[in-house]
């Protein structure tokens, strides 16, 4: 976590510069719940071929905080949020990612 007050988007660490981006994009609504995000080869390649070590640890970050869910084998999902509370991030209820997928799949 970074100290309050801190600009993020300064931080020297790319991992904490990637995540930082990507939570204005969910805190924005540009990213909404139950949207996938990029994968880790995706994002390295559109910021200049960083290491996909780094963006794991951005993506690992943001898992941490609630706002991504993981899907072994699928990737990375958006968790929310709805709005803040407090300074931190206030979750719908918990994104069934299973769901999802099942309802998917009835559909075809």
């Amino acid at each position: 976590m970074m100290p309050e007050g801190a600009n993020p988007q300064a931080d020297p660490r790319k991992y904490v510069r990637l995540a930082a981006a990507l939570r204005g994009r969910i805190l924005d609504g540009t990213l909404r719940p139950g949207e996938s995000v990029p994968s880790i080869s995706t994002l390295a390649a559109e910021h200049g071929g960083w290491a996909r070590h780094t963006c794991a640890k951005a993506l690992r970050l943001l898992e941490g905080e609630g706002l991504l869910v993981r899907v072994h084998g699928l990737g990375y999902f958006i968790n929310g949020p709805v709005g803040a509370l407090n300074g931190r991030a206030h979750q719908p209820p918990i994104l069934r990612v299973a769901d999802l997928l099942h309802s998917r799949d009835d559909d075809e």
